[in-house]
């Protein structure tokens, strides 16, 4: 679970500073990945879009784990919930603009937002699961964990 302090200023010319909470669930990760199309870690993926350079791809990943991790915890804590709204209210916030700007602008800022919305120890555990899949490639293997998990 990543806590991200923003400060922005809101639509009526009032500066705020707010907690927003961020977090990829190993699922979602694996899930992630294959979305990417490729068959490779986390850290390539990464490493992939930097060389890449285009700025063009460099905000959409920005925007996609933004999207894909924020969410809101529920009182008792047991439940991090995403869904249309509460992804919707942080991309109508001036916040947004805020961690957008600073993901696509400051590799530092990026570094410590991926490390922290990942799970602890999330490359040796992704390893562990490609080990036990021999031959299957990061989709198949997230397909089989989502419907494992339903």
């Amino acid at each position: 679970m990543y806590l991200k302090k923003i400060k922005y200023i809101d639509f009526n010319g009032n500066e705020r500073e707010e907690e927003f909470l961020f977090n990829l669930t190993e699922t979602e990760v694996l899930e992630w990945m294959a979305s990417t199309g490729e068959d490779y870690s986390i850290r390539d993926a990464l490493e992939v879009m930097r060389k890449k350079g285009k700025a063009a791809e460099i905000m959409e990943a920005a925007k996609d784990l933004i999207i894909r991790s924020y969410g809101e915890k529920s009182l008792d804590g047991r439940l991090f919930i995403k869904n249309d709204q509460t992804r919707q209210n942080l991309l109508a916030s001036n916040a947004y603009s805020v961690l957008f700007m600073e993901l696509c602008t400051d590799a530092k800022a990026a570094a410590d937002f991926i490390n922290g919305i990942f799970p602890a120890d999330l490359t040796n555990r992704v390893n562990k699961i490609k080990a036990e899949n021999p031959g299957k490639t990061v989709a198949e293997i997230a397909d089989s964990m989502q419907a494992a998990s339903r």
